[in-house]
């Protein structure tokens, strides 16, 4: 909605200069004093231009005192209390200006969320959300949104970036949710843009565990009516909408009461049915590919969720959901002539297979093709069709297959296709524990894995013949506890450690035992030198001496296993 952006203009590239901050709102501040609605728009365009300059911001936030009051008593008096028919362009203009500049500051300065609420932009913009009761027929006007609807659209942009904060939260979530539930129960097609806003609004209320106990109050059926396959030729601001509406069940997935609403609906059919949806016959647009895409990855991370619980994952594997999962992980496209999943949607679906597998049944129907698929998701760089790619989104990708794989070695036969040599999962996962440069969760991720493998004598004796410089590693990292960038990483560390351990050159590697030693288990003694008597060389202490240390240290939270759903 605002970039937001501090960067500079490059030098050469010609522009008008950037303003100087504090000379800019020293201006507006003198605008501001007895401003009437028709002036407002102008000032607060020109601290949008402030926040985009270095400093821009801080010195808004200096001087709030000054700036939000005499905006909100504007609004207030003279939008807040217009009617619908009186509302023209230069309401719009200016409702757009302050919400444009409350995202940016809540946004680039959460400290300011607070000066923002104190001057009553929660209570403005809340008091703009309110539908009429004909507001299906009102907010229209010749085919377009009325002036009433952009409004209320503008103010869901505030009122969200609010609600992102605790504090802001707070303030907003009791008396926004009913109207943004009734705008999302609006028919008028006309109103998806608005719709969107609101239920992206209704995304950042549902981050409260409290907001989402008054949604349990409000009633979440319009949001679940959007959950159904799109009729042919779908416009992408209805498929966007579709997508939101998503992003908020995702959310409510959190809450007990909420779930069972969910499930009882049959939420998880409709999204596997939505998942499965055929692409349209003729070529889609750009925008229209780039909606679904939305979509899709936003449906990935609802069954993600409903994964984490046991009633969740029943639902899911009754409904079918093992097949587009497999699918996507396979980097097949999940419609008929859509391109390849995008690296959000592959995340999503790789956290929803760890998720989901934790189920036996499920993971039986995941089987083997699916530890096959993830494997090949580990590799540093992503494969072609994925390109261009973030390098932490790549991580993300790489950190949730290395969960699946893990949850899917309780199938029959998934270890083994893990340490076939033409799947090579035993070395991928032993390149991200070795590597240097691997994100310490997406190692830790990895180094859990590799205990899994290593619990049976199989797993184990792979793992030395083909990565036993891992062990290697495992062992200085427990030598060295400060080494761990977080306790997460000692963790598993310790307990790939501790499977490792039924192997007999990791028991003595762990007591500082030599290769001599290892090859001959009744070594001679050393002799004397000739000439000199026998001298005694000190040794480094054993690698299990390090575990008095940690025993003695400060215990590092325990972390819980997978799959409880709260």
């Amino acid at each position: 909605y605002c970039q937001g952006s501090a960067a500079m203009p490059p030098k050469g590239k010609g522009g008008p200069p950037p303003p100087n901050p504090v000379d800019a709102v020293a201006d507006v501040v003198q605008k501001l004093k007895a401003v009437v609605i028709a002036d407002l728009a102008g000032p607060l365009k020109e601290l949008l231009a402030v926040v985009e300059t270095p400093g821009g911001v801080e010195e808004i936030v200096r001087t709030a005192d000054a700036i939000l009051p005499p905006m909100a008593s504007c609004l207030h008096g003279q939008v807040a209390g217009v009617l619908v028919d009186e509302l023209t362009s230069v309401h719009i203009a200016a409702v757009e200006a302050a919400a444009r500049l409350v995202h940016a500051l809540v946004g680039l300065a959460p400290d300011s969320c607070g000066m923002v609420c104190s001057a009553d932009f929660a209570g403005l913009f809340v008091s703009l959300l309110h539908p009429g009761p004909d507001a299906d027929a009102e907010w229209k006007e010749a085919g377009e949104p009325s002036p009433r609807a952009e409004v209320a659209r503008h103010a869901c942009v505030a009122v969200a970036a609010i609600a992102l904060l605790p504090e802001g939260c707070a303030r907003v979530r009791h008396g926004a949710i009913p109207p943004l539930l009734e705008i999302m129960s609006l028919s008028n097609i006309h109103l998806a843009p608005l719709q969107t806003e609101a239920a992206s609004a209704l995304t950042c209320c549902a981050g409260s565990a409290l907001g989402r106990i008054q949604l349990r109050e409000a009633g979440i059926r319009p949001l679940l009516d959007l959950v159904v396959p799109p009729a042919a030729g779908e416009a992408p601001d209805i498929t966007r909408l579709r997508a939101r509406a998503v992003q908020v069940l995702g959310q409510c997935m959190y809450d007990a009461v909420l779930r069972g609403m969910c499930l009882e609906h049959g939420l998880m059919g409709s999204a596997v049915r939505l998942l499965c949806t055929r692409a349209p016959a003729n070529s889609p647009s750009p925008e229209e590919v780039e909606a679904q895409a939305e979509l899709d990855a936003t449906i990935a991370s609802l069954l993600a969720i409903a994964g984490r619980a046991p009633q969740g994952r029943t639902e899911l594997l009754a409904a079918g959901a093992p097949a587009p999962l497999l699918r996507i992980v396979a980097l097949e496209p999940v419609h008929a002539g859509a391109p390849p999943p995008n690296l959000p949607l592959l995340a999503n679906t790789a956290l929803a297979v760890a998720h989901l597998a934790l189920l036996l049944p499920a993971a039986e129907a995941l089987g083997t093709a699916a530890v096959r698929s993830l494997v090949s998701l580990l590799v540093p760089a992503p494969p072609a069709p994925l390109l261009p790619a973030q390098p932490q989104d790549w991580d993300a990708v790489r950190g949730n297959a290395c969960a699946a794989i893990g949850a899917l070695l309780q199938v029959d036969g998934a270890l083994r296709c893990l340490l076939a040599a033409e799947t090579e999962g035993v070395q991928a996962l032993a390149s991200l524990v070795v590597e240097a440069g691997v994100p310490p969760s997406l190692r830790a991720a990895a180094t859990d894995v590799f205990g899994r493998v290593a619990r049976s004598e199989e797993g184990r004796t792979a793992v030395m013949e083909v990565a036993g410089d891992a062990v290697g590693v495992l062992l200085a990292r427990m030598q060295d506890p400060e080494a761990a960038a977080s306790p997460e990483e000692l963790e598993s560390c310790l307990c790939s450690l501790a499977a490792l351990a039924a192997h007999h050159s990791v028991r003595a590697m762990l007591r500082g035992e030599t290769d001599g030693a290892l090859d001959d288990p009744v070594a001679s003694p050393a002799k004397p030198t000739a000439g000199g008597p026998e001298t005694v060389e000190s040794k480094p202490p054993p690698p299990l001496a390090s575990l008095v240390q940690l025993l003695g240290a400060e215990a590092p939270p325990v972390r819980r296993g997978g799959g409880g759903g709260g």
